[in-house]
């Protein structure tokens, strides 16, 4: 069930403009039917390694909604796109870094994180569990790392909404 989202939204309806409620609830109906692919939002500082991440997602079959150098555009571009998954850079261009930005998408928006970082110290590891990310990547990764750490993180995500909106629905009489 893809549409667990949708309902969130709908739920949230003073966060979300009722165009954007209709645009991902028709977007998850699409995607239960097999007719959409998973829409991904790239945020990484090196415009070269953006491109090159962009490339190897559509060629694994994902659709890149954007990209984001910054973490402040990265939740603006979260709101407005509204992907199914952002693949997120812990060291950005700017004042907030990819953990405060990942706290805040998923935190505000429902959208699961992955980070896809050089950094595996135990500092940056353990601030970036604070944000529950849904994968945690290490560069340099090769594309059946990333295929099904993106895989894994969308079915989990997708079950823990499906079990949310089922005690949701258990309380309606």
């Amino acid at each position: 069930m893809h549409g667990m989202k949708g309902i969130f939204i709908i739920t949230c309806s003073n966060l979300f403009s009722a165009e954007d409620r209709w645009r991902l609830v028709t977007d998850r109906c699409r995607k239960a039917e097999g007719g959409a692919m998973d829409r991904i939002l790239i945020v990484e500082d090196d415009s070269i390694i953006a491109l090159t991440i962009e490339g190897r997602l559509k060629n694994l079959g994902f659709e890149v909604v954007g990209r984001a150098s910054r973490g402040s555009d990265a939740i603006e571009k979260a709101a407005a796109l509204l992907p199914d998954l952002v693949l997120m850079d812990i060291h950005l261009k700017g004042p907030m870094d990819g953990i405060e930005a990942a706290a805040s998408i998923y935190g505000i928006y429902n959208i699961p994180v992955v980070y896809l970082t050089a950094f595996s110290d135990e500092t940056t590891l353990k601030r970036a569990q604070k944000t529950s990310p849904f994968g945690y990547i290490v560069k340099p990764f090769n594309d059946d790392v990333l295929r099904v750490t993106i895989t894994m993180a969308l079915m989990k995500h997708r079950a823990a909404e499906k079990d949310e909106l089922s005690k949701v629905l258990a309380t309606w009489d």
